[in-house]
């Protein structure tokens, strides 16, 4: 129970968190980016704007991209049929990992992107575009480029999941204390690294500051989110710390879970979008996409929430045959 209401305050802190920085953010917003941009590092903006996976010499990003590499192909050790025990048992971190860099670093930043539309900050000052708050709709619609809307942004989102790797150490019921204090110490690491890369994005007036407090502090809450109250990932170490195997689940549920999400986010943009377009007057043949929009997500909602009951049912129903057993 201690356990348990720890990670329910720990939500109910991030939530709390988040909404009073980018409220604070929002009064500063314009004049600290400016402030920020004013500064010239052009070794550090190389550093953070660069990947080895672009062509370019190596960057600070391209880790956590070898993280995700590394995150996938243990996925599949212990996702295919038979997996020996040693692989299995990272399962479940692994498929962490990879779903939280998909919903954090892609669905999460693009969804923002193509629904709020923000300009950035390079554009307002040097083409008077207008300047618009994180929290309201900006100029940009999803026909002027996927990539076009400032808010959040994906550089430090991505650079975020390496904190990842701090709940896989720090949240692990099976690890040492030894672990858990190395996992808290990556956590400061990772915060001080995406802030890094988000100094960088504002000096180079690609984004605002609340573009960058938002993919953290917003991610983080995800990333909390999912590892605790959606793939259960401590649940499911126990799981196979005690009967040494995978439950019978559905292979690869993490990655159907993925998709049904997928659909979720494109409902929810589409929603936006239609909505938005009644409210600002501007294209209003895109209102039709709400309706659509609102199918989507029930559907996806409805196949989300039908194959997580499923999972935990399993897991469930298997930890009571093998209680009753061992009581006979």
């Amino acid at each position: 129970m201690p356990q348990m209401l720890n990670r329910q305050w720990g939500l109910i802190t991030l939530a709390v968190a988040t909404v009073i920085t980018m409220s604070a953010a929002a009064w500063v917003d314009r004049d600290w980016t400016m402030a920020i941009g004013s500064t010239q590092w052009p070794w550090f903006e190389a550093i953070m704007g660069r990947s080895l996976f672009e062509g370019d010499r190596p960057g600070a990003n391209d880790p956590v991209i070898l993280l995700l590499l590394a995150a996938t192909f243990v996925y599949y050790m212990g996702w295919r049929r038979p997996a020996s025990e040693k692989w299995a048992a990272w399962r479940p971190q692994s498929g962490f990992i990879l779903v939280s860099a998909l919903v954090t670093a892609v669905y999460f930043v693009h969804g923002c992107k193509w629904a709020i539309g923000r300009a950035r900050p390079e554009l307002v000052i040097e083409k008077g575009i207008a300047f618009s708050h994180w929290f309201t709709f900006g100029p940009h619609f999803i026909t002027d480029g996927i990539f076009s809307g400032s808010f959040p942004s994906g550089h430090t989102s991505q650079m975020f999941i390496s904190m990842t790797v701090a709940y896989v150490l720090a949240g692990d019921p099976l690890f040492s204390g030894r672990m858990r204090q190395a996992g808290k110490f990556w956590a400061a690491v990772s915060i001080l690294l995406s802030l890094a890369m988000g100094f960088a994005r504002c000096m180079t007036l690609d984004h605002w500051l609340t573009d960058i407090l938002g993919s953290i502090l917003i991610g983080w809450f995800i990333m909390h989110l999912l590892y605790y109250h959606i793939l259960r990932v401590p649940a499911q170490r126990r799981f196979m710390a005690g009967h040494r195997a995978m439950p019978e689940i559905p292979d690869a549920w993490e990655i159907i879970l993925c998709i049904h999400l997928l659909i979720g986010t494109l409902g929810a943009v589409m929603t936006t979008i239609g909505i938005r377009s009644i409210i600002l007057h501007k294209n209003p043949l895109l209102a039709i996409a709400a309706p659509a929009g609102i199918a989507g997500m029930w559907l996806a909602w409805k196949r989300a929430s039908a194959l997580l009951h499923g999972v935990w049912d399993i897991i469930g129903r298997e930890s009571d045959h093998d209680t009753t057993a061992v009581s006979k």
